[in-house]
């Protein structure tokens, strides 16, 4: 080929891959359709992202104060998006990306609902930091049993029974959430690390006997107050590590400022306490060489013994002589009832006069001189009879002859 001819081929591919680059370019910008995004701090974050990745596609996201996810759909290479303290309560249009496989969300101390991760079976990684209540954040997962890696932290999680169905999980990190029971976390026998740094656990071994990476420093269990007199280790709880063997906590005298006596062993004199202790993984491949990985302190405030001044009881009181009872009386004879006495014969009644009511008033004056002629009538009449009787006895006017029994 002649020089020319090979000049012209060369210059013929330079146009050819301007051509290209230039046709690619629109395609690029048209995957990152920023004009959807219409909150301003997460489209800020899209486009320095966009700078720094020269025009390719957005793989990855890490933005602070986002105030809305509306448009985040039209990343859809977006594979990894890191919320640093949102101000959104709304996660749902993370529904709407394809890729989407890991997901970060770190809050400040404000509860956000992370149910809608629970429908995106692309997610394999999820990290949930800074909520209060990681509890209520594990249940609205809803058992997204395709995750891989989980981590809870900086929040209240004391139930791990959900997890127990989490039997995809490799890595497990469970920090700050106040944890106090690992017993459900038996099942999970496929992880390989295991991070409780930062709780209040105190045993170990329930966890699975393999060689799962566990790590458990810093615990920190926070006790009644004791006081002087007392022994430092006597109420203390046991601690076992992972294979069940207890581990002997001793007093941090760079953190105690309580004092013992040197011959009573008990605290004698007020202030803090703390008791620590650091052990071991027989079962971790380190184990034997020394390697700590579980540790932590009892704290305590130690004060003054309560004075009790006692009181001489009050003097006894001699109990009131007893009394003899009285002779029981015997109980009257009943006495026999009263024979029920007849009722009285009701009185018939009187019939009104007939036409009484009728009467004309001179009609009732004259039936009244009619009734006083004939009572005068027959008073005459009486006395008539009583004198003719009294004749007749004495015989006056009489011709017959007295009986016997009329002359006795």
């Amino acid at each position: 080929m002649s020089p020319i001819r090979r000049l012209l081929a060369t210059v013929s591919c330079s146009l050819a891959a301007v051509v290209a680059t230039a046709a690619l370019a629109p395609a690029a910008h048209a995957e990152t359709d920023i004009d959807a995004i219409t909150d301003p701090a997460l489209r800020a974050c899209v486009e320095a992202t966009s700078a720094d990745m020269h025009g390719a596609p957005i793989t990855y996201l890490t933005c602070y104060s986002v105030g809305s996810l509306e448009g985040i759909d039209s990343l859809t290479s977006l594979a990894s998006l890191d919320l640093m303290y949102p101000t959104t309560q709304d996660l749902s249009p993370l529904q709407g990306l394809p890729e989407l496989t890991r997901f970060r969300i770190t809050e400040d101390d404000q509860q956000v609902s992370v149910a809608p991760l629970s429908t995106i079976e692309t997610l394999r990684e999820v990290i949930i930091q800074g909520m209060p209540d990681l509890q209520r954040a594990l249940e609205e997962l809803d058992d997204s049993t395709q995750l891989t890696l989980l981590h809870l932290s900086w929040g209240r999680l004391t139930d791990l029974t959900p997890l127990a169905a989490y039997s995809n999980l490799q890595s497990l990190t469970l920090t700050q959430a106040q944890i106090t029971d690992v017993t459900p976390l038996a099942s999970l026998t496929q992880l390989d690390s295991l991070t409780l740094t930062n709780n209040a656990i105190t045993d170990l071994s329930p966890l699975p006997e393999n060689d799962t990476f566990v790590f458990a420093w810093y615990q920190g269990i926070v006790l009644p107050d004791g006081y002087v007199g007392s022994a430092p280790l006597a109420d203390l709880p046991e601690i076992r590590d992972r294979s069940g063997a207890v581990i002997t906590p001793a007093i941090d005298t760079a953190a105690t400022t309580a004092e013992i006596g040197a011959s009573t062993n008990t605290w004698a004199t007020p202030g803090e306490s703390a008791i620590s202790w650091t052990g071991t993984d027989p079962l971790h491949p380190g184990g034997e060489s020394g390697f700590p990985i579980f540790s932590g302190t009892f704290w305590r405030t130690i004060l003054e013994a309560p004075v009790v001044i006692p009181t001489d009881p009050p003097a006894p009181t001699d109990p009131p002589a007893p009394t003899e009872p009285s002779a029981p009386t015997e109980p009257d004879a009943p006495s026999e009832p009263d024979a029920p006495s007849e009722p009285d014969a009701p009185s018939a009644p009187t019939e009104p006069a007939a036409g009484a009511s009728n009467a004309r008033p001179d009609a009732l004056a004259q039936t009244g001189a009619e009734s006083g002629v004939a009572a005068t009538a027959a008073a005459l009449l009486l006395l008539a009879g009583t004198a003719l009787i009294a004749v007749r006895r004495s015989g006056f006017g009489s011709s017959r002859r007295p009986s016997a029994h009329e002359r006795r």
